[in-house]
Parts: structure tokens; sequence; C-alpha cells
């Protein structure tokens, strides 16, 4: 029965999107799955299965994402949905809050010229 709104709604996929039926895949226009180190093999799977789909990269927003960022986009990320906490705040031991960070990464995205490959979005605390 819930197959008829697939092509209206987006998933989210924690573990093993290898997983997904191909049947369902090829109904669906939009998954969103969590960064992993064979995140490029996770999305070449899915575009196979489906290639008009569009794909979201989740992570932890912290220190260490403008340079994931730059890494994600090289490997054909399209859209990034970056995670603070609930307070707004990176993780990490001296966390930044979540605008001062995605300034951060647009600026470092606009600097090597690769901001207009990807779509941020922002989630956690207040841009919840």
């Amino acid at each position: 029965m819930i197959e008829k709104y697939f092509s209206n709604i987006a998933i989210h996929v924690d573990e093993r999107p290898e997983d997904i039926p191909t049947e369902t895949l090829s109904k669906i226009r939009m998954i969103e799955i969590s960064d992993s180190e064979n995140i490029t093999a996770v999305q070449s799977m899915i575009k196979k299965k489906n290639p008009g789909i569009i794909i979201v990269v989740r992570m932890k927003l912290n220190p260490d994402s403008p340079e994931r960022a730059l890494r994600l986009v090289d490997e054909g990320a399209e859209i990034i949905h970056f995670c603070a906490d609930e307070y707004g705040f990176e993780y990490a031991d001296k966390p930044l809050f979540i605008k001062d960070r995605i300034k951060d990464i647009h600026l470092c995205l606009v600097k090597k010229g690769m901001r207009d490959k990807v779509t941020i979005i922002a989630g956690g605390g207040v841009a919840m």
C-alpha cells in the first residue's frame, strides 16, 4: 500500500542501503544515507539502481566538516546534510555554533570553486 507514495517521500537509511530492493529503490526520488568510508561505492550502487535519484549524504557537524565536504563533492555528493547537536553546536571538545561552522564549510567550498556543485542542508538546534 505504501508503494504508491514512494515517488512523494524521501527516506533516510542509517545502515546498509544496499539492502533496499531494486524495485523499491527505483521508485524513490530522494534518499538520505549516512556518511561512511565507502560512501562512493554506496552512491554508485544506488545510482546504478536508480540513475535519477537524488542522494543526500548525512553527517555530524564537526571541525573536519569543511575538508570532508570537499572530499564528498569530489566523490559526487549532490547534497550534504550537516547535523549539529540539539543545542546547535558541532560535535567537538570546543564546539562552534552551527552558523559558524556552516560558514566555514561554505567559504572552503567557495575558495576551491566547488560551492555551486553541492547543496548544503543544516540541521540540529536552532536550524531545526
